[in-house]
């Protein structure tokens, strides 16, 4: 797949087809890195608050942020390239905060990566979860304001996405409630 993308940003005809380029493979490196990271992290109890925002900014936000910039740089505009990966570093974080609060139990058996786990090292876990809820909202505050400074409507989208902090008002025992009640 990253071969397929790399051959679409090649037949870009554009005079910043080189510079697209680049920061393509400069992107997908720091994915990967931030992978590695959070593969690293397996089994370590004392992975601090930083070191797991540090990695989730790696591994995720560069990812979801990767095809706006994308279209950024094709369009000359480059210099909108660092408010567009806060705003979507922003709302990676609450994303992945919330797939951690999802995942707390599966995470804690493999011994992965978990903000619940990482804030739980230090007090119980009931106020690790709350904080990392918090947190996650926060972020999404953030990826909203973020947004707006985005030029011409660009960030409209990730607007949307962080006012729609539904998932994060949806409790694990809610999902599983409304999972048991599907008729297949």
């Amino acid at each position: 797949m990253i071969s397929a993308a790399f051959a679409a940003v090649a037949r870009i005809n554009s005079p910043h087809s080189v510079l697209t380029i680049g920061h393509m493979h400069a992107t997908i490196a720091e994915v990967i890195s931030g992978q590695s990271s959070d593969l690293s992290a397996r089994g370590k109890l004392d992975i601090s608050l930083e070191q797991y925002i540090e990695i989730v900014s790696k591994k995720t936000a560069p990812l979801l942020s990767l095809p706006i910039e994308l279209a950024f740089i094709c369009a000359g505009k480059k210099q909108f390239i660092n408010i567009v990966r806060q705003c979507v570093m922003a709302y990676a974080l609450a994303y992945q905060i919330h797939d951690d609060i999802n995942d707390v139990e599966i995470d804690s058996s493999e011994g992965s990566l978990n903000i619940v786990n990482v804030l739980a090292s230090k007090e119980p876990v009931a106020l690790a979860e709350r904080k990392a809820m918090n947190l996650a909202k926060y972020a999404l505050k953030q990826s909203n304001n973020l947004a707006n400074k985005i030029p011409n409507g660009c960030g409209d989208i990730l607007k949307s996405l962080s006012r729609k902090d539904a998932f994060l008002k949806t409790s694990r025992k809610v999902k599983l409630m409304e999972l048991s009640q599907i008729n297949v």
